[in-house]
């Protein structure tokens, strides 16, 4: 079975390299990805989309709403320490046991607390402001919501740049009328159908006509040129977004109780981590829009003055100490990566957090 997941074949052997480590078999774990996010998605009326509910594969176990999450796992009346973020924190390059929460919970004492993994492929904090809604209306006894992030930040925005949307209101939700929605949905898809595959071949040309000078982002994107004097704008426009999208969060969670925990985290191209031939490689193979970006976008964050008033935590040099392979692309890693990464996250929730939720070493 081909997938998206599965298309760059020429870094396939060292992507199942980096999971063999802990006895993954990469291929098959991104068949499960696929089955995932690009077969079987669900429409979402607040927060875009969630996988299938109650899937059980090899790797990928999700609970009755799509969430990452085994239910039979977490103990009558435990605290809990809800756990957002995109693909990073659902965790796409591993099995269930290898994900950041699952890393998380050896750190919390058992049967007093655990870590559910609210993480979702492709989310930003935008769509993780329904999903922390959805949490607070379902989870007892939480005492924490730890919130790990960047990467879709500055993703999702460059995306609404590529295909041109950035003057369509994309803002206010609630319980849709479905009866418009369907109609609204079959015609927005037959337009994708014919209209979009259209634009993404002549930007395919493009591409290739300029040396890639103009690339597209991302799998489905139309390209666009975006001239150098505007980065910084573009730039502080997602730095805004994403400080907006964190008041919010802390809002919510202050009127249930709960305190909120911002990282904002590392990908390759911020990373002091001593990339190796074959993970530098890559990183200049990806647009120079998308490393420039990125890197504005994290100096402006972690001197936000918002960003540091809420606590937000610079995840960026978590990832320094780490040698040989852990990239499987700009920003997914390894299960190693995200044993440091749980071990860093757990040092900062002891801080706010009742010592009896942890284990003494």
């Amino acid at each position: 079975m081909k997938t998206r997941i599965l298309h760059n074949i020429e870094n396939l052997a060292e992507k199942n390299a980096i999971s063999s480590r802990r006895n993954t078999d990469y291929s098959a774990l991104a068949i499960e990805m696929e089955e995932l996010f690009y077969s079987n998605a669900k429409y979402h009326p607040t927060r875009w989309y969630t996988v299938p509910p109650e899937y059980r594969g090899v790797y990928v176990t999700t609970d009755s709403c799509g969430w990452r999450i085994d239910r039979t796992t977490i103990p009558e009346g435990a605290a809990k320490l809800l756990c957002f973020g995109g693909s990073t924190m659902f965790s796409t390059t591993t099995r269930d046991q290898g994900t950041i929460p699952a890393m998380l919970q050896r750190h919390l004492a058992p049967g007093v607390a655990c870590a559910l993994n609210y993480g979702m492929g492709g989310y930003s904090t935008y769509a993780e402001i329904g999903a922390f809604c959805e949490a607070m209306r379902r989870e007892k006894h939480v005492a924490l919501a730890i919130f790990y992030d960047g990467v879709n930040e500055t993703a999702r925005y460059l995306e609404m740049l590529m295909h041109r949307r950035e003057q369509t209101f994309l803002a206010e939700a609630g319980y849709p009328f479905m009866s418009v929605v369907r109609v609204a949905t079959r015609g927005f898809l037959a337009k994708q159908g014919v209209v979009w595959r259209v634009a993404v071949r002549l930007a395919d040309k493009v591409c290739r006509i300029t040396g890639g000078r103009f690339c597209k982002f991302g799998g489905d994107s139309v390209g666009r040129v975006i001239p150098e004097r505007e980065l910084f704008y573009h730039a502080k426009k997602i730095v805004e977004g994403y400080i907006a999208n964190l008041r919010i969060l802390q809002g919510i969670g202050q009127s249930f109780g709960v305190g909120c925990v911002f990282v904002w985290q590392s990908d390759i191209f911020t990373t002091g981590k001593r990339l190796t031939e074959r993970e530098h490689r890559m990183a200049e193979s990806y647009p120079p829009l998308l490393k420039t970006l990125s890197r504005m976008v994290y100096r402006l964050v972690v001197a936000h003055p918002t960003f540091r008033d809420l606590g937000g935590v610079d995840g960026v040099n978590w990832l320094n100490q780490l040698e040989g392979e852990h990239f499987f692309d700009y920003c997914h890693v390894s299960e190693e990566a995200n044993e440091v990464i749980a071990a860093e996250i757990a040092q900062v929730c002891k801080r706010r957090t009742l010592a009896e939720f942890w284990k003494h070493s």
